[in-house]
């Protein structure tokens, strides 16, 4: 059921007025939240804001901000109620552990890269924390604030997890797809540790297609875990959006007995997306599964186990039901109901009683769902702070990940550029004709490095974006929101390197730039400083079967030119190469990437690749 926005009671009330203490950052950018255990106060992770919020709920108070060294990415409380755990991500990643009593701030501990999502064991003696671009869990005495060991090997970028109720399993969720991008089946995966060895003890593959996860929960019976993802159709042209023909968004369901995907549900209608969803909930009693939907500005809210039934009931009926069920729209239609939420951003979600609470990134607020009354949910605006004017960049980045003036809010610009940068999938764009599919390529720098797209088919970032908007969402958009978008993506920055040492390049990364400023490589004839690209086209060899097309004359039309890309940033943006064939920087040099690489890397060393390898990485 869908609940229409003049069904839904919006009262803008006094919350949590401004008092001393408030800081000035512009911008508070509420993201992660979480519920004491005896449900009287709420944890807001206030992301740009650097802090986190305490919130009486007794009395709508502001108890206190607590100042962050840095911005919070994942908050955990102990039952006790006496300490918050908080993640936080700069030039390296950081642990912090607060007295909830004094706001202080009493232990913090350096951890590697992208740290965000703690989770307690179920004895909360043991804290897990994802590394996200460290492709690692580290596993946290909480008592004593010390690192004990360190599980690696997930397949790219942990970005959630969750532990199983019996303490024996943590099952963690991969941001975005591993390896080449022309395998048969490209998508993000969810990974199982053995607690007890500490090592990853199975690989589960999402459905083909699954990037930007969010979230994964482990239900209360803890017999199944929810995964919240996109599924990308990415195998048809981009032509239409109509019925999910581009995009999709979907939660995978776990067996987590047999460590088996049960089946992918889709959050969409036969005609209107749930765009990008985000995080997941059930409530008290365990009946309703929750889904945040960060583009469509939405909450779903699922009857759980009238969900379930009819899975085993059709899985019973139709053994081919497993790889039907992704296909179908509507599925939830009966079963869940849609609300609309006032604010823009969705993200983070608590849950007390009754009661919702999700954050609402670009609006500063909260959105507080009451679902006593589930057929007319009472939706209430709840403003964190004063409400300041956004300025083009902040307005840009919120109409990026913002899908309600998307076609049909299938998807938002972020649904392919996931912090503005890249799904990992080749998508077949009307661009340069159809049956030439390409890498998506990561936004960061794009304004800098023109032309655009891997066939420069674009003068310029500034035409894309506004050919991005009419082409890919099928919609208008006005020269003044274009333009906030271009600001948007020109504020973007590169992050530091995960492979750089306290700031600095490593021994083995000093040798391979030596390597890569040398003339018997000649590297920088196409990737000069400091962005590394010269913004030209080149024939390197890497052009296939795949990259024909037939044009308007009915002749067969090869594309051998591709436009040079920049390496910054080069660590985070496999696969590579225009068609994705390559997952890692050491396959690209290694396997002959094009015929530039290959007649200038053929008499390297073993050493001297990886050499090579780690100055790209550090880049």
């Amino acid at each position: 059921m869908y609940v229409f926005p003049f069904f839904i009671a919006f009262i803008m009330i006094a919350f949590f007025t401004p008092q001393s203490g408030w800081s000035d950052t512009q911008y508070l950018s509420p993201e992660s939240i979480i519920a004491s255990r005896d449900g009287q106060r709420l944890y807001v992770a206030q992301r740009t804001a650097k802090r986190v919020d305490v919130i009486d709920l007794q009395t709508s108070a502001l108890i206190r901000p607590i100042p962050l060294p840095c911005e919070p990415t994942g908050l955990a409380a102990s039952r006790d109620g006496e300490a918050l755990f908080v993640t936080g991500a700069a030039d390296q990643g950081l642990l912090c552990r607060i007295d909830v009593l004094t706001g202080t701030i009493t232990k913090q501990i350096i951890l590697p890269p992208g740290s965000r999502s703690p989770v307690f064991d179920p004895t909360e003696q043991t804290l897990y924390v994802c590394n996200q671009f460290n492709n690692s869990v580290s596993v946290i005495n909480a008592a004593k604030m010390e690192s004990i060991a360190t599980i690696s090997g997930f397949s790219r970028e942990p970005i959630a997890c969750a532990a199983s109720k019996d303490g024996r399993y943590l099952i963690v969720a991969n941001h975005l797809p591993d390896g080449s991008a022309l395998a048969k089946k490209v998508s993000a995966k969810v990974q199982i540790v053995d607690l007890a060895s500490r090592r990853i003890s199975k690989t589960i593959s999402l459905p083909d297609g699954s990037s930007s996860v969010k979230d994964i929960l482990i239900s209360h019976d803890g017999t199944l875990a929810f995964v919240s993802h996109i599924l990308g159709r990415y195998t048809v042209h981009t032509s239409q959006l109509d019925q999910g023909w581009m995009n999709t968004n979907a939660i995978t369901i776990i067996n987590m007995d047999g460590q088996k995907i049960l089946t992918a549900v889709l959050l969409d209608d036969a005609f209107q997306g749930a765009a990008n969803p985000w995080a997941l909930g059930v409530d008290s009693e365990g009946k309703r599964l929750l889904v945040s939907h960060a583009g469509a500005g939405e909450l779903s809210v699922i009857n759980l186990e009238a969900l379930l039934n009819k899975i085993r009931r059709l899985q019973k009926d139709d053994p081919n039901a497993f790889s039907e069920i992704p296909d179908r729209l509507g599925f939830l239609s009966g079963l869940r109901t849609r609300v609309r939420l006032p604010g823009i951003g969705q993200r983070g979600m608590a849950i007390v009683g009754d009661q919702v609470y999700l954050t609402e990134y670009f609006s500063d607020s909260l959105a507080r769902v009451d679902l006593s009354k589930i057929n007319y949910p009472k939706v209430e605006a709840l403003p964190l702070g004063p409400k300041n004017p956004m300025t083009a960049a902040r307005k840009g980045e919120a109409l990026f990940h913002n899908a309600r003036h998307c076609f049909q809010e299938w998807q938002s610009c972020s649904s392919c550029h996931p912090d503005g940068r890249a799904d990992g999938l080749n998508w077949d764009l009307m661009n340069d004709g159809i049956g030439n599919p390409k890498n998506t390529r990561s936004l960061l720098l794009s304004h800098q490095t023109p032309p655009v797209m891997w066939t420069g088919v674009r003068p310029n970032a500034e035409t894309a974006v506004r050919s991005g908007f009419k082409y890919i969402q099928f919609a208008g958009i006005d020269e003044d929101d274009a333009a906030a978008v271009d600001a948007y993506l020109k504020s973007v920055r590169p992050m530091p390197s995960p492979y750089l040492r306290n700031g600095n390049l490593t021994e083995s990364a000093r040798r391979g730039k030596a390597l890569f400023y040398s003339e018997e490589l000649a590297c920088t004839g196409c990737h000069p400083a400091p962005l590394y690209t010269d913004n030209r086209l080149h024939d390197v060899g890497t052009s296939s079967e795949i990259d024909q097309t037939i044009d308007d004359t009915g002749a067969l039309v090869s594309q051998k030119r591709f436009v040079t890309p920049t390496l910054i940033e080069a660590w985070r943006t496999a696969p590579y190469l225009h068609d994705g064939r390559f997952a890692t920087l050491r396959e690209l040099i290694d396997k002959d990437g094009h015929e530039r690489i290959k007649k200038n890397t053929s008499q390297l060393s073993e050493a001297q690749i990886e050499d090579l390898v780690a100055f790209l990485q550090s880049l």
